[in-house]
């Protein structure tokens, strides 16, 4: 096996710039979803109550992204380590293959989150319309957090068909397969 690519989120794009990506991101979505929201839901009267379920639901947004990313990779039987650290006072999950996953199997992980719960965040502020702008926030907020796997997804469609990911402490690289 050659590596073919190193990808390492910290060198390529440093802590800031990926910090400051993320944030445009999640500003733009919630644009993007609040806007048509306030027009389906304009004569709705917004309740501002809950607003202690809201940041629940923001603190574990996060891990439960994390651990679609693991049920994925349990189900299709590969073999995952998940340790939980504590990052201050946030619980931090993390997730490592014991070996190498397929080009396919990655990309799958990679987008199962963004495609599972940004589209139960916006349907829940469409059955729920006096809290759709919580709904727009959570929906925002998660396509922030999708941002670094959006940046992977993005490595691994141009890489080699048959293509396999590793992962290593802080970086993944993609592997191909000498020919003889």
């Amino acid at each position: 096996m050659n590596c073919w690519k190193t990808i390492n989120l910290s060198k390529d794009f440093g802590f800031q710039r990926l910090l400051l990506i993320s944030l445009i991101t999640m500003i733009s979505a919630f644009i993007s979803f609040y806007v048509p929201l306030n027009f389906i839901h304009s004569n709705v009267q917004l309740q501002e109550d809950h607003f202690l379920l809201f940041m629940c639901f923001i603190f574990i947004t996060f891990i439960v992204h994390k651990l679609l990313h693991f049920i994925v990779l349990i189900a299709c039987g590969q073999k995952v380590s998940l340790k939980m650290e504590m990052l201050l006072f946030y619980p931090q999950l993390r997730i490592r293959a014991c070996h190498s996953i397929s080009k396919n199997l990655m990309l799958l992980s990679l987008v199962t989150p963004f495609v599972i719960l940004t589209p139960i965040f916006l349907w829940a502020s469409v059955y729920f319309p006096q809290y759709y702008h919580y709904f727009a926030m959570l929906a925002a907020f998660h396509t922030g957090c999708c941002v670094p796997d959006f940046i992977y997804i993005r490595q691994l469609v141009f890489a080699p068909k048959y293509s396999l990911v590793e992962e290593d402490k802080d970086d993944f690289e993609i592997l191909i397969q000498n020919k003889h």
